[in-house]
């Protein structure tokens, strides 16, 4: 950081000076309107946020809710902060919108950058964080905001950070569209695949061997007269207390997946040469699971292939495929009574293994850049906190 060693040499050889918050910028603390003065209609007021909103994006996201009342603005540019649980939560907004309870709005004043104070409050969320412990609910009174003291060296220096910082910002956000993009490219193709209405998939290859192999169409089969499944019982694991320093995998069939490491010898799955997919009965989530491994719920079930002339690995893709519905606030088991009995399309053995084999590619080609490209971003995270806070501590 040469560059900002020198303008800090340069403007303020003394040190850096510090001020509190409420001596370098605006802030408003936010109301919440009285009467009947909230609406849905965006046609009329002014956009109104309250409590914990949107802090997920760069620019603070959108509300659905509208005002007419006269309450505190926050200008375009303003940062906005929440004050409430979870106290320190913020970003930038780049319009004009109306806060309520729960936020207050910071500005810099004159040759203060607005979003040098971003910044800072981002590497310092831990310290506001405390302050709002004092009391059993988490939030933070419009006299310790003010109270905050920033170090605030001369404006060129405050330029020069936050353009270091956006840099990394920038192309941490790159990187995250990239990944989306590649996973968006892999479910396109995928989808087009396994899409037999038409009786072609779009893909040459495919197209003429379904023309010479089934003219008529293709036909379809129940899930449940192809794969066969297997209760979990004997493979439950007995302990979890999980160790990375262990050697058998133990799995959900939910987002989560891998749960952690057992120790356990005896009840272990053997899919290293023959695999299988695992299942959970009441949200249908799946996994294809090619290694041993031990599992931690008895509502999931193990699925094999029947003695079929059909490709497993084509029926799991088929069924990651499938629109299939669980239904809203029902908690039922799927498989037997619902979930077997939907029928999907079985074009011939060679048909499959090569929309397999397509796949799969691809799959590889994904999962080279989906398992790179976060690793770089993590990398690039822990990057960019290290020099904002090397850079923010004077």
């Amino acid at each position: 950081m040469s560059k900002i060693d020198e303008l800090i040499k340069q403007y303020c050889p003394d040190g850096v000076e510090y001020k509190k918050l409420i001596q370098s910028c605006d802030l408003l603390m936010g109301t919440s309107p009285k009467g009947n003065t909230i609406s849905k209609i965006s046609s009329d007021g002014i956009e109104f946020h309250q409590g914990k909103t949107f802090f997920t994006n760069s620019i603070i996201g959108k509300s659905d809710k509208y005002t007419t009342a006269s309450i505190k603005n926050a200008m375009p540019g303003s940062i906005i902060m929440s004050v409430r649980a979870p106290v320190g939560d913020c970003n930038i907004t780049d319009r004009k919108i109306s806060i309520g309870r729960g936020l207050c709005s910071i500005k810099g004043k004159c040759n203060i950058s607005t979003k040098y104070i971003y910044y800072w409050i981002m590497s310092n969320i831990i310290k506001i964080k405390i302050m709002s412990n004092r009391s059993t609910f988490e939030s933070i009174n419009t006299n310790d905001i003010k109270s905050i003291v920033i170090p605030i060296p001369p404006l060129e220096v405050q330029d020069e950070i936050v353009k270091v910082l956006d840099n990394f910002t920038e192309l941490e956000a790159e990187l995250e569209a990239e990944l989306e993009a590649r996973n968006k490219q892999y479910e396109y193709f995928r989808n087009k695949l396994l899409e037999f209405s038409n009786g072609s998939v779009g893909i040459p290859k495919i197209d003429k061997m379904l023309s010479e192999m089934c003219p008529a169409g293709v036909v379809y089969g129940k899930i449940g007269d192809l794969i066969d499944y297997i209760q979990p019982t004997k493979y439950l694991v007995k302990s979890t207390r999980y160790n990375n320093d262990y050697k058998i995998p133990v799995l959900t069939a939910g987002k989560s997946f891998l749960l952690g490491y057992t120790n356990e010898t005896s009840g272990i799955f053997e899919a290293k040469n023959d695999p299988v997919m695992i299942f959970d009965d009441f949200t249908t989530s799946m996994h294809w699971v090619d290694f041993n491994f031990k599992v931690k719920s008895s509502a999931l079930k193990i699925l094999k292939l029947k003695k079929v002339n059909c490709s497993f690995r084509y029926l799991y893709y088929v069924m990651k495929n499938m629109n299939y519905s669980i239904g809203n606030g029902t908690h039922s088991r799927h498989w037997i009574s619902k979930y077997s009995q939907q029928s999907i399309p079985v074009p011939p053995l060679e048909v499959q293994n090569e929309i397999v084999q397509i796949l799969d590619d691809f799959r590889k080609y994904v999962t080279s850049i989906s398992e790179g490209l976060p690793a770089e971003i993590e990398a690039r995270k822990k990057q960019y906190e290290y020099y904002r806070n090397k850079l923010l501590t004077f």
